[in-house]
């Protein structure tokens, strides 16, 4: 082979090289917001087991986190990732630090129940946020 038959064949490994980590860095990007999209619908059934499955008026109405999560990171890897306790200890653990930006056991009932109400309004609104955003936004941090 000459240098002439060669540089073709380089450029192609190159492209095809690129090409291939631009795929999986999108596959990354894709999978990331599926996994907000499903610790995002863990807050929204956490929000309806406690309200007891009346709709808040204060509160957003969430978007159809299930169905975006699907959308972006498909059956098999949504499903998989939704019989694992990852996702619900997430969403935990966000709720957690959340109601820990305020001492709850000095508030009385009232200012428990606005307290609630603004932390499941500020988790709702972001993920809201992020849904709109769509997969892109899965690759800047939360």
């Amino acid at each position: 082979m000459t240098p002439t038959t060669l540089y073709p064949l380089v450029i192609a490994l190159l492209v095809g090289g690129a090409s291939a980590s631009a795929v999986a860095q999108e596959e990354q990007h894709r999978q990331a917001f599926a996994d907000a999209m499903m610790v995002c619908n863990a807050h929204a059934l956490f929000q309806h087991l406690y309200a007891q499955g009346k709709r808040v008026p204060e509160l957003p109405t969430a978007a159809d986190y299930k169905a975006l999560a699907y959308q972006a990171g498909g059956q098999a890897y949504v499903e998989a990732r939704l019989e694992s306790r990852a996702v619900r200890d997430e969403a935990m653990k966000q709720l957690e630090a959340q109601l820990n930006t305020q001492p709850y056991d000095g508030l009385t009932e009232e200012a428990r129940e606005r307290h609630m109400t603004a932390t499941w309004s500020r988790l709702l609104t972001t993920c809201n946020e992020r849904a709109a955003a769509g997969a892109k936004s899965a690759a800047t941090p939360k």
